[in-house]
């Protein structure tokens, strides 16, 4: 699994007209989208697929103001695969529904369209602009699910989106999605002087969801096994994917990420992180090893200290291709930064323990 952040790459998609490039600058490679507005697109009726895909690609196109775009009903057909009369239908829905309006300077051949003023959020979701145009010679992620002609694996995709929160990992709150274990609990190794060797179990791949899930069902009348057979959707696409993390605690509402843990495929890990987990894996026999049986297969170790609560392993949901926003880079330095105070603590502790001092605990924050 590749630890590097995934940024989305410069617009490489044939743009609809040399007029409607993606505007430069700070803004320029993700949109925004109000909460409120949002929700208003699914009450409008008719063609809701539609409708929002136009919404969303005209978004696309906005610059660092997010609210001028010069895309139109060409760029739905170049990017999203909607043919013009459908696009051009859905745009004039959207006008009288007062969410986009035509600036002064629209044309018929060079139209110009201006998202309605709206009250600010402090959280307003944010979009990577690649989920509309897609990167080099991908099939953009708008145009696959258009083609699905599913419009609640449409919603539900934005509002995963809309769920991502920065903290280092950036990914969905582990309360509202993620991949757990079963039956199965972390196990205490060994206990000495002020340490503790924490043996986790693997994930299942097993999602465990809060009461969030029951809302889809109960707004659009449909069973939890929609909802999951739609998260299996994306991750079959490519959207969505897990990333494993040792987590402090096990109460999902509490616990904070320690570091990230070794990818569950076996694929080769970024340096850094491969390098943490040598040292873990070290202090880990110089405190006595794993035993030769466990009541699981080791998904991943953790030394702590001895006072420390129960910690846990969690398979936490991210979104493959992420808004390069300012709270996205911030959130990959608190990463970078967690797995750097990690290593320099493991390696504090293998220094104490070769030398015969287990008095000093481990400190990760």
């Amino acid at each position: 699994m590749n630890q590097e952040p995934q940024f989305p790459a410069a617009e490489t998609s044939p743009a609809p007209a040399a007029s409607a490039k993606r505007g430069a600058g700070r803004g320029s490679r993700f949109f925004v989208i109000e909460r409120n507005v949002w929700q208003r697109l699914w009450t409008l009726g008719g063609s809701t697929m539609n409708l929002v895909t136009a919404y969303l690609v005209l978004a696309a196109g906005t610059g660092a103001d997010q609210r001028l775009s010069k895309w139109s009903a060409r760029a739905c057909e170049t990017y999203a695969g909607m043919g013009k009369p459908r696009a051009a239908a859905a745009i004039a829905r959207l006008i009288d529904a007062g969410l986009l309006e035509r600036t002064e300077s629209s044309t018929p051949s060079r139209p110009q369209y201006r998202f309605a003023e709206v009250e600010r959020s402090e959280d307003p979701i944010f979009l990577p602009n690649q989920l509309v145009t897609g990167t080099g010679s991908e099939t953009p992620i708008l145009k696959r699910i258009r083609e699905t002609g599913d419009e609640l694996l449409l919603r539900l995709l934005i509002d995963l989106y809309g769920m991502v929160q920065t903290d280092a990992t950036h990914g969905l709150p582990i309360s509202r999605l993620a991949s757990f274990v079963g039956e199965a609990r972390p196990t205490k190794l060994t206990e000495q002087g002020a340490h503790a060797l924490w043996a986790l179990p693997p994930m299942y791949g097993e999602i465990a969801c809060s009461t969030w899930v029951s809302s889809y069902r109960d707004a659009w009348e449909r069973g939890d096994e929609f909802f999951y057979q739609r998260l299996e959707l994306l991750e079959t696409m490519g959207v969505l994917r897990y990333e494993p993390w040792v987590f402090d605690g096990e109460d999902c509402d509490e616990a904070e990420p320690l570091c990230p843990a070794l990818p569950a495929d076996g694929s080769e890990p970024a340096p850094e992180l491969a390098e943490l987990h040598d040292l873990i894996a070290e202090c880990a026999r110089l405190l006595g090893g794993t035993p030769p049986r466990l009541p699981f297969a080791c998904g991943a170790q953790i030394v702590l200290p001895a006072h420390h609560r129960t910690p846990t392993l969690v398979e936490v949901a991210r979104l493959r291709m992420e808004a390069d926003t300012p709270g996205r880079r911030a959130a990959f330095a608190r990463r970078k930064a967690a797995i750097a105070r990690a290593i320099a603590a493991y390696r504090t502790l293998c220094h104490d323990l070769k030398a015969g001092r287990f008095d000093r605990p481990v400190r990760l924050g």
